[in-house]
This record gives C-alpha cells, structure tokens and sequence, in this order.
C-alpha cells in the first residue's frame, strides 16, 4: 500500500484512507518537509446534513487511528462514541507508524539534506 512518494505500509491495514497535502509543511520546532504530508486517518458513521455530529478523536498514546482497535470498551453501538448516531474521525499524528508521514520520511530527508 503506498501512502506517498517516500514510502510503503508493510502490511494493508482495513479502513484505513488517507489525506494528502502536497505543499511544504513547516515543523513547530523548525525545519520543513518540503514534499507535504500524508495523515492516516479512519472514520465511523454518517455525517448528517447540519454537520453537526462530528466527533474527532485526538490520541497520544497511540499512534493508530482505529478507534475500534483500543478504545472498545467506549466505541460502538449504545456506547459513548455511537457511529450510528456521530461521524467519529480519528487521524494518526505525524510521526506515526501506522500510515502518517513519520520517521523513514524524515531519514530519507536527512539523507537528502532537505530538513
């Protein structure tokens, strides 16, 4: 599974899809990966049209978006985060392992002189 020009996923990871920026992206703490980014990202249920339903998750002790995955015992059906009643989105942070740009980006960047 390709998720851009610097790498591959080893392995095909269900759900999973995947946004693209293609401009620079300038880091907060300096230097730039000047080939964009790409977040990994999952997403549960429907939007309504008042595109009110929307909750994001926002995680830091992982780095894989499937909310399924490690967060069963408040994800699903009569639960706290219901997809039949939210869009839930969940996107991996920068750095992660699981589809985001992350660190064999910034090796390749490194050896190519460009962060």
């Amino acid at each position: 599974m390709s998720i851009g020009p610097e790498y591959k996923l080893p392995v095909e990871i269900p759900g999973l899809q995947f946004f693209r920026y293609h401009e620079s992206f300038k880091l907060d703490l300096g230097g730039t990966l000047w080939d964009g980014i790409t977040i990994a990202y999952h997403t549960y249920g429907q939007l309504n049209a008042k595109k009110d339903n929307v909750i994001w998750v926002c995680h830091a002790l992982t780095a894989n978006s499937n909310v399924a995955d490690w967060w069963s015992g408040l994800f699903g059906e009569n639960k706290l985060f219901d997809p039949s009643k939210y869009f839930i989105v969940c996107a991996n942070i920068l750095g992660s392992c699981y589809g985001t740009t992350g660190q064999e980006a910034l090796i390749l960047l490194k050896e190519n002189h460009t962060v």
